[in-house]
């Protein structure tokens, strides 16, 4: 297989889950609930593959890894949306999530090398299945029942309550409300303001510097403002 396809594939299955959270809204209330949760689980699954490829192909590109986390961003915002009418307390980790991304943006325009953390990963994991429990409990509480039925197994044991969606709810506050804490310590501490005016480059050359897998070594570290901007 040719490098630009593997590229393609990569960079594929990170647009999909930005693609993807766009119709979420919609999907929530015209199709059918069982496709809905497994589309779901579908899409939070890309965020662990597109990098898993991009790691054993070596096409690892600084415009992948910006794309990979606005693509958790705007996936978790529209599932979050989607979900308050019904589950008003997903308002918090709705408030949390884009608070986050304000202060991921504000670092990243005044040219700060914004990174995933462990407390990021960890907290991104947890929103994942609050969601995915959450539009389980919403649409079909017994999915899971449902699913092992089909092997042949009845059973009444993994029914999705209530009780169960507020756990999750609470575990992934927590671990908002630490990840957001240490962005904003970080966003203290390093914050830069670029002064002087700014001339960036062309958007050829910003996609082919950001998409350039041999860059990617020489880039990673670089603030994305240092990148897109002319040399002087």
């Amino acid at each position: 297989m040719s490098n630009r396809i593997k590229k393609i594939i990569v960079n594929s299955l990170t647009i999909s889950r930005i693609l993807g959270a766009f119709a979420v809204p919609f999907i929530f209330a015209k199709i059918d609930t069982t496709f809905l949760i497994i589309l779901l689980a579908v899409l939070f699954i890309t965020d662990f593959l597109d990098g898993l490829l991009a790691r054993h192909w070596h096409m690892s590109t600084v415009g992948g890894s910006l794309l990979d986390p606005l693509g958790d961003k705007v996936l978790a915002i529209s599932c979050l949306f989607s979900l308050i009418n019904i589950h008003i307390d997903y308002v918090i980790l709705l408030l949390l999530e884009v608070c986050i991304s304000i202060l991921n943006i504000y670092r990243t325009l005044h040219g700060e090398t914004v990174k995933s953390t462990m407390k990021g990963k960890i907290k991104t994991w947890f929103l994942s299945l609050s969601i995915v429990v959450g539009a389980i409990q919403l649409f079909n509480p017994n999915l899971i029942n449902d699913i092992i039925g089909l092997f042949g197994v009845e059973t009444t044991a993994f029914t999705v309550k209530e009780n169960v969606v507020f756990i999750f709810l609470i575990l992934t506050g927590i671990f908002e409300i630490f990840a957001f804490l240490g962005y904003l310590s970080e966003t203290i501490k390093k914050r830069e303001i670029y002064k002087k005016k700014i001339e960036f480059k062309t958007i050829k050359e910003i996609f082919y510097r950001l998409f350039d897998e041999k860059r990617y070594k020489e880039d990673v570290n670089k603030p994305l403002l240092d990148i897109i901007r002319k040399e002087a």
